[in-house]
């Protein structure tokens, strides 16, 4: 993702396994953070799981990729898929 966001530099990352970063202070927990992707929005709002994969891509120019992912025969493999890599 780094990569397809050069060009337009929409997306931020943080490792939140550092000693650097406080989960605490940007309202999450570390329990979740280890179970879960999270992403926060500009106005503070967040998301998880496959949604935040959505939104990724439509912010580096792959909206298609997110469109597609949100087809009633699509979506329970993009769901199924993200739960095998998570666990």
């Amino acid at each position: 993702m780094k990569r397809l966001d050069r060009r337009r530099q929409q997306l931020e990352f943080y490792d939140f396994s550092t000693q650097e970063y406080d989960a605490v202070s940007n309202g999450f927990a570390n329990a979740d953070l280890g179970t879960e992707i999270h992403a926060r929005w500009a106005d503070g709002s967040v998301i998880t799981g496959v949604e935040v994969f959505r939104a990724m891509w439509e912010a580096v120019g792959l909206g298609l990729l997110s469109k597609l992912s949100r087809l009633s025969l699509v979506e329970p493999l993009v769901l199924r898929a993200y739960d095998l890599v998570r666990t």
